[in-house]
């Protein structure tokens, strides 16, 4: 070792900071094997120098105890280069575990090194086009019809439901709300289904009260849920000694000749659909609750109609599909939920796969409500004819088409959606002019690579400021902190590789994919695609 202990040091610190700040883990493996090669040189060199000492001086133990005295010597650098290396070993196991969970908290564009991910090439406009026109978009008079016939058939269900309950101990329902894609107008493919959201209230003489996590980890690993809490108006007597019913009946009372009741809320334990000993809301016994209610409402009305009416899930209360004499089946989803102070956000009462590790008592939040009125708000400022909601659909159907290649991953429709409303709320509405298709298409698929990548994808309403006022989004959820929607995905490291995966395989199959479904005589379509509005 002919460098002095300065440039030692500066080596080492120089190692110790490219640990650190590598986003390569590929480079640190190789930086590792380089730094145990070296170890194991300097261990050999070692040996080789106690040996020649022993044959040189007969007091090795003195000798070695001297220079290791001396920091000047040629064993003391080694023996303090052989105590970094070891430091700087441990300090690389610890980033290796808990280093990548630092970069979860950057900012809404995170970093991504781009040899993770394949380049992505996708057609011009006119190619983009022609594919949209002839497998991605549904005709809006298809999608409107059925929901007409669903809306419909619903609201009748829902009168029967009515007439029959009991307002002094049965929940009180509603009229229904429509959500989802086919409202949103963004649904692809064949199989459309139509959601409705059913609120219901509490009985007569009891009400709804919210208590919202404010553990920020539990709420990010469902993107927000909620406790419904059942309240009692109860009744009291005040005032006079005669409302203690110790006096006969006959008797009255010249002091006190009016009742005076006061009036007190509650905890109604043990109340309508609580779980048992408790006063809040329980999932399970809704979901009941409701599947009675719509089956006995069907057998009242089923003479009236000529086809067969059937429970698609029994997680889900009102996943149902109609089957008509001709085969033809019409999908839709009626889900019972409790809304959140006249706002527009709900509570939903099913049970999804993905919520399996919530207890009875948890209930997802739903923004659907809110999310929809943004589109709204939103494509009022933007250009003609704008291209959003076809981007949303292209990027569904690529989706669609992997995992019937792949299977499932854990990316979702609603990551998809959540990177289109970010993207809307940061960049000028003239940069969603209908010729800037593929543009926006690469900027929504970039997007959900630098999420992935840094693990974290906000969602799009929730402690975001950008989000403009007058959607129906509470305050205490503008003031809230972001939720990290891929924060279950991070955790679960099968599943965020397969993902990763995914969204790879999406890249490079997203040109060949077009180009396939498109005949090579673009001229066969016309490039006049409908305009998309929101005003039904």
């Amino acid at each position: 070792f002919g460098c002095r202990m300065e440039e030692m040091f500066l080596r080492m610190c120089v190692v110790l900071v490219s640990l650190l700040c590598l986003d390569d883990y590929t480079v640190i493996e190789k930086l590792d094997d380089d730094i145990t090669m070296g170890m194991q040189e300097r261990k050999h060199f070692l040996q080789e120098g106690a040996k020649l000492e022993q044959r040189e001086t007969p007091q090795t133990g003195q000798v070695q105890t001297k220079s290791m005295q001396h920091p000047g010597s040629e064993n003391a650098y080694t023996w303090y280069l052989w105590k970094a290396l070891s430091l700087i070993s441990l300090i690389r196991i610890l980033w290796k575990f808990f280093g990548r969970g630092l970069k979860t908290s950057g900012t809404i564009f995170p970093t991504i090194d781009n040899k993770k991910f394949p380049k992505l090439f996708l057609p011009d406009h006119d190619v983009l086009s022609c594919f949209y026109e002839q497998h991605v978009q549904i005709p809006p008079n298809i999608g409107r019809r059925a929901c007409e016939f669903v809306e419909g058939f619903v609201n009748e269900l829902l009168e029967v439901m009515r007439r029959t309950s009991d307002k002094e101990t049965d929940m009180q329902i509603e009229d229904f709300v429509g959500v989802g894609s086919l409202y949103e107008l963004w649904a692809t493919g064949k199989r459309m289904v139509c959601d409705l959201y059913v609120p219901f209230t509490a009985p007569r003489s009891y009400g709804f009260n919210f208590e919202f996590w404010k553990d920020k980890n539990v709420a990010s690993l469902v993107a927000g849920c909620g406790k419904i809490k059942v309240m009692k108006n109860e009744n009291t007597f005040t005032g006079c000694p005669c409302s203690s019913g110790n006096l006969d009946d006959d008797t009255l009372c010249l002091l006190h000749p009016h009742f005076e009741m006061k009036s007190t809320i509650v905890d109604a334990i043990g109340g309508p659909l609580c779980r048992e000993n408790t006063p809040y809301l329980s999932k399970a016994q809704v979901v009941r609750w409701f599947r009675t209610a719509v089956s006995k409402a069907w057998g009242e009305i089923s003479h009236k109609y000529e086809f067969e009416l059937t429970f698609r899930n029994q997680a889900a209360p009102g996943a149902l599909k109609v089957r008509f004499r001709s085969g033809k089946a019409i999908l839709f989803n009626i889900v019972p939920v409790v809304q959140v102070k006249g706002s527009k956000v709900n509570l939903l009462s099913y049970l999804s796969s993905n919520q399996s590790s919530l207890s009875d008592i948890d209930w997802p939040i739903s923004f659907a409500g809110c999310e929809n009125a943004l589109l709204q708000k939103l494509e009022k400022t933007l250009p003609y004819n704008s291209c959003h909601i076809r981007c949303l659909q292209i990027l569904s159907f690529l989706h669609k088409q992997q995992i019937s290649l792949t299977g499932k991953c854990g990316l979702t429709s609603y990551h998809l959606k959540t990177t289109l409303l970010y993207l809307l709320l940061v960049k000028k509405p003239i940069a969603w002019k209908c010729d800037q298709l593929a543009e926006r298409l690469i900027d929504m698929l970039t997007f959900l690579e630098q999420g992935l990548h840094a693990r974290k994808l906000n969602h799009a309403l929730i402690g975001n400021p950008l989000v403009p006022n007058g959607i129906g989004l509470p305050e205490e959820f503008q003031l809230a902190k972001p939720t990290n929607l891929l924060l279950p995905l991070a955790s679960n490291t099968e599943s965020y590789v397969k993902t990763i995966q995914h969204l790879q395989e999406l890249v490079r199959n997203a040109p060949v994919l077009i180009h396939e479904y498109t005949p090579p005589d673009n001229h066969k379509c016309h490039h006049n695609l409908p305009a998309i509005s929101y005003n039904q």
